[in-house]
C-alpha cells in the first residue's frame, strides 16, 4: 500500500492540480468502498444528506441501507443550485453533501465556476462536508479537465473519491479517498477491519500505470474513443430518429442525456405517453452498449407499444 500511496499525490497534482500527501490518502478497492466507509463511519442513522438528482443509481442503495435521510438537489444545465443547499440546510441541518460536479452521472453537466464558488462558501460557512465523487474529469474531450472542487478546497471540507475502473480498466479495482489526515486515518482503521488490507498486486499494477507515459496514452485513447462514439450516436439518432431525440453533447464522460419529443408516434400514442412519461429522459452511454441503430429500434418498439396503448 505504501508503494502506491507515495506515488498517488504526484499523480493527483499533475493531472488534477490537487495537493495532498500520502498520509491524507486512503487506497480502497474502488469508489463504492470509499462511499461505504464514509457512510458507515462518518454518518449516523437518521442524518440528513443532500444528493444530486438524478444521480448515480448504485449510490442510492448505499445511502438508504445506512438509514440516511436523503434530500434531492436538482441538477440543471450548470449543475446544482447552491441556494437549494442553503434552503435544505436551514430546514433539515444537512450533515453532508454527495456530489459529482464534473461530467455528472447521468446528466453529463459540469458545475459552473460561479456555482462552485458559491457552494464552497456555503459549505464553509455552514460547516457541511462535501463528498466529491469524480470518475470522469480526466475524460474531457479537449484534454483540459475541469478542476475538481478538491483543488479549490482551502478549508479541508472535501472528501475526494475516485478510481481507475472508469479510466483504465473496469477490472482494476483500485480507488482512492483524499481528505483531512485525521478522517483518513479513521477510515483506514475501519477498512483494515473489513478486509485486512488490499492485495498488493492490483496496487503494483496501478502504480506502474500512473507513473509512466502509458497512462497519458491510455487517457488519450479513451478521450478519442468516447468522443468518436458520441459523434456516432449523434449521427445515428439524426439519421434514424430525425427531430425526435435531442440532447446537449457533454464535454466529457460517457453520459449524454436527452429527451424524446412528445410528437413521437401517433397522436393517440402521444396522449398515452404524455400521461406518464412526459419529458422522458434517456440515458445513452455513448455507444458503449448500444449502437445508434439498436437504440433507434428500442425507441421504435417503445413507440409501438404506446401506439397500441393509445388505440385500446
Amino acid at each position: 500500500m505504501a508503494l502506491f500511496a507515495k506515488r498517488w499525490p504526484l499523480f493527483l497534482s499533475r493531472h488534477l492540480r490537487i495537493r495532498t500527501s500520502a498520509s491524507s490518502l486512503l487506497i480502497t478497492s474502488g469508489s463504492q468502498q470509499s462511499l461505504f466507509l464514509i457512510m458507515q463511519c462518518l454518518l449516523n442513522h437518521g442524518d440528513a444528506v443532500g444528493v444530486e438528482t438524478p444521480s448515480y443509481c448504485f449510490s442510492l442503495p448505499l445511502l438508504q441501507s445506512a438509514g440516511l435521510r436523503v434530500y434531492p438537489l436538482p441538477v440543471g444545465p450548470e449543475g446544482i443550485d447552491p441556494a437549494d443547499v442553503e434552503r435544505l440546510h436551514r430546514r433539515h441541518r444537512l450533515k453532508m453533501l454527495f456530489m459529482n460536479p464534473n461530467f455528472q452521472n447521468p446528466t453529463g453537466t459540469v458545475l459552473s465556476a460561479e456555482r462552485r464558488a458559491a457552494l464552497l462558501r456555503i459549505a464553509e460557512k455552514a460547516g457541511i462536508p462535501i463528498v466529491e465523487d469524480d470518475p470522469f474529469s480526466l475524460t474531457a474531450f479537449d484534454g483540459r479537465p475541469p478542476l475538481p472542487l478538491k483543488a479549490e478546497d482551502a478549508g479541508g471540507r472535501i472528501l475526494y473519491v475516485g478510481s481507475l475502473s472508469k479510466i483504465a480498466a473496469s477490472g482494476l479495482r483500485v480507488g482512492w479517498l483524499a481528505g483531512p489526515q485525521e478522517i483518513v486515518s479513521r477510515l483506514a482503521d475501519a477498512r483494515q477491519q473489513m478486509d485486512f488490507g488490499m492485495s498488493v498486486i492490483p496496487q503494483w499494477l496501478a502504480a506502474k500505470l500512473i507513473e509512466g507515459a502509458a497512462f497519458d496514452r491510455q487517457i488519450g485513447r479513451l478521450r478519442d474513443r468516447l468522443a468518436a462514439r458520441l459523434d456516432e450516436l449523434r449521427v445515428s439518432l439524426d439519421y434514424h430518429l430525425p427531430g425526435l431525440v435531442s440532447f446537449e453533447p457533454p464535454g466529457g464522460g460517457a453520459e449524454p442525456v436527452g429527451e424524446v419529443a412528445r410528437r413521437f408516434g401517433s397522436a393517440a400514442a402521444s396522449r398515452a405517453r404524455t400521461r406518464d412519461v412526459r419529458r422522458r429522459r434517456l440515458r445513452a452511454r455513448a455507444g458503449v452498449r448500444r449502437g445508434g441503430a439498436e437504440f433507434a429500434a428500442m425507441l421504435r418498439k417503445a413507440g409501438g407499444g404506446a401506439d397500441r396503448a393509445g388505440e385500446s
